[in-house]
């Protein structure tokens, strides 16, 4: 199987990426519609969500 730089996986799921921007897209995608209960991340695509979370922080 090939490995991903950016991982997020949860029961019925999985996004990956090598592609900071696309994978920050997908789970600003994700989010709007989940919230991250459940969900496991490797430490390059916790850093991403951190990053989605402060944008999504500062637009309200």
């Amino acid at each position: 199987m090939k490995e991903y730089k950016y991982v997020c996986e949860d029961d019925d799921s999985l996004m990956a990426s090598n592609d900071e921007q696309e994978f920050l897209e997908a789970l600003k995608s994700h989010l709007a519609k989940h919230d991250m209960s459940g969900v496991t991340l490797n430490d390059a695509a916790q850093k991403v969500l951190e990053k989605v979370k402060k944008e999504m922080d500062m637009a309200q």
